[in-house]
């Protein structure tokens, strides 16, 4: 755990085990996320329902115990563990009254505390709204198993800063005309050089410039739906050839890395293209970068790539991973053009 972000390293996962093959069951429990796939770990604590210990004296640490907030999962009939994740958002001021950059933790369940339950699920599923109206519980077993964690406070990543342009103020829809062009430029402001892995962002392989680019009709009010390719993406994040396998791109102070994507007409010839199909004659549009390339980069390293060690497979995957997520900063959002013959 890296205290202030967003995100553990590492993944915890909350087991939930049935013998009953032919009925639903509702579980009750302190801590279940709304959206059904999480138990919370803060939340499961504060409730009574989880401990958290200090692993080397195994000292149970004492946390300020708030009112239940039940929330209920239907476990369908199954022949094999369900497996939910432990949500533990570092970032939340909790985690830092209680633990320590440098120690070593546990959490597992409490004997007795909190709320947990089961019953089978009733017929319709809105029929149960108040306690007393659940029918008598089944048997519910916590398990020991436990999760072992440790704390840092590194530094917040760095971040980087993007930005838009366009290579004309008019994309021009008649044949032969000039190519138009959307221009991306991210930038880092860092006083050392930064690696970053790209093959798994739009930057390296992407379907279509809707996958970088959000690109809105002003006059209609309505986000383009532009032409897709087939991409391919890939798996070789076992590789004995890494990092060769991965696709690198150094990140030098206040020198920008600039992409161009180019809007064209579709080509029968090569099926590229499409783009400027999708523009009207007179119409204006504004630019965003889409959700996907705002994301930024979750695996990076200080240092240039010549200083990665490329004879050493682990080591250079462990240095490029586990130091959390650069964003990317807007700068000059959004951009306009406008379409015409």
């Amino acid at each position: 755990m890296n205290l202030g972000r967003e995100k553990v390293s590492g993944y915890a996962t909350l087991r939930i085990t049935t013998s009953e093959k032919t009925k639903p069951v509702t579980l009750f429990l302190d801590g279940l996320q709304d959206d059904g796939y999480g138990l919370n770990v803060v939340t499961a604590l504060e409730h009574g329902l989880l401990q958290l210990l200090d692993a080397d004296s195994k000292d149970v640490i004492a946390i300020p115990f708030k009112d239940s907030l039940l929330r209920a999962w239907t476990i369908k009939p199954m022949e094999i563990d369900e497996l939910h994740s432990l949500e533990f958002h570092p970032g939340d001021e909790f985690w830092k009254r209680l633990v320590k950059s440098g120690g070593t933790y546990l959490i597992r369940f409490s004997d007795s505390g909190g709320l947990s339950w089961c019953q089978y699920s009733p017929k319709e599923e809105h029929s149960i709204h108040l306690l007393q109206d659940l029918p008598e519980s089944l048997s519910l077993q916590r398990g020991p198993g436990s999760v072992e964690f440790s704390v840092k406070d590194d530094p917040p990543p760095p971040a980087f800063t993007a930005s838009i342009a366009t290579s004309l103020d008019i994309c021009h829809l008649s044949a032969g005309s000039p190519t138009f062009e959307l221009i991306l430029s991210i930038i880092s402001h860092e006083t050392r050089p930064i690696t970053v892995a790209i093959q798994d962002t739009p930057l390296y392989i992407n379907q279509g410039l809707d996958e970088i680019f959000d690109i809105e009709d002003q006059n209609i009010k309505q986000i383009l739906e532009l032409p897709s390719g087939v991409g391919c993406f890939l798996d070789n994040t076992d590789s004995e050839e890494f990092p060769h396998a991965l696709v690198l791109q150094e990140s030098l102070p206040e020198q920008p890395y600039v992409r161009r994507y180019g809007m064209a007409p579709f080509d029968p010839a090569t099926s590229h293209g499409g783009e400027v199909e999708c523009l009207s004659d007179g119409h204006h549009y504004s630019i965003r970068l889409h959700e996907n390339i705002l994301r930024g980069f979750g695996s990076w390293c200080w240092g240039r790539e010549s200083e990665l060690p490329g004879g050493n497979p682990k080591a250079t995957r462990k240095r490029m991973q586990d130091n959390g997520a650069i964003r990317l900063i807007v700068a000059d959002e959004p951009v306009s053009f406008k379409a015409e013959k």
